[in-house]
């Protein structure tokens, strides 16, 4: 099982699309996602609340098949991909969405973990990430 992540900052294009089915992963975990956004092969399951407009906050993208699941907080989207659950939300202390007391977890800016270097003989994603000109 390959899992890729990705804040796609609401834009969408062939480009990303391609990059996205370069990476060859069987579930994409996405946030601050465009409405259009759709990936050949994949189901994708998009969180309910609105970040923008045309822009959700999460999604769930499987080439596997796939379950959606309802969202645990309005910032995320979950889904059930065989006996795993994945859960793909934008945690942002600014996100202004009302939180349920009924979520067992709270939503809040964390420090950023350090980069994990790329194994020898790789690109990072990062890397070709830079090859997008949007």
């Amino acid at each position: 099982m390959r899992i890729g992540t990705w804040n796609l900052d609401g834009r969408w294009s062939d480009d990303h699309a391609a990059l996205l089915a370069e990476q060859d992963c069987d579930v994409w975990l996405l946030t601050e996602v465009n409405e259009s956004t759709s990936l050949a092969g994949f189901a994708v399951h998009r969180s309910q609340s609105l970040a923008a407009p045309r822009r959700r906050w999460a999604a769930v993208a499987s080439r596997l098949p796939m379950t959606s699941a309802p969202d645990p907080h309005p910032a995320s989207a979950q889904a059930q991909v065989g006996a795993t659950t994945y859960v793909s939300v934008l945690p942002w202390r600014s996100v202004d969405v009302p939180h349920s007391p009924d979520v067992p977890f709270g939503f809040r800016a964390r420090p950023r973990a350090p980069s994990l270097p790329t194994a020898p003989g790789t690109v990072g994603l990062s890397a070709a990430l830079t090859r997008l000109q949007v």
